[in-house]
């Protein structure tokens, strides 16, 4: 339930099939039901400088560019074409 002045700055993004938009993790967001047949996906993404040491107990780094001077994290390998 939103009090009144979350409620009154809500603004709706309206996206045709295909389309995505992208927004920080710690904004307050939802959807109505997925009334389509198909799936609807989401992507989380977070990035990180190679100075900064990841706590999780199985963390998936991918480097995107440069080189994990630090060895700070289990760098995985970048995923490819299947």
């Amino acid at each position: 339930e939103l009090s009144t002045a979350e409620a009154s700055s809500v603004v709706p993004i309206c996206l045709k099939a295909g389309e995505f938009f992208v927004f920080h993790s710690r904004v307050i967001h939802g959807s109505a039901i997925n009334a389509s047949a198909a799936p609807r996906l989401g992507l989380g993404l977070r990035y990180c400088s190679n100075q900064t040491k990841i706590i999780s107990p199985e963390p998936a780094c991918v480097q995107i560019i440069g080189a994990d001077s630090k060895g700070l994290n289990k760098i995985h390998d970048a995923p490819t074409e299947e």
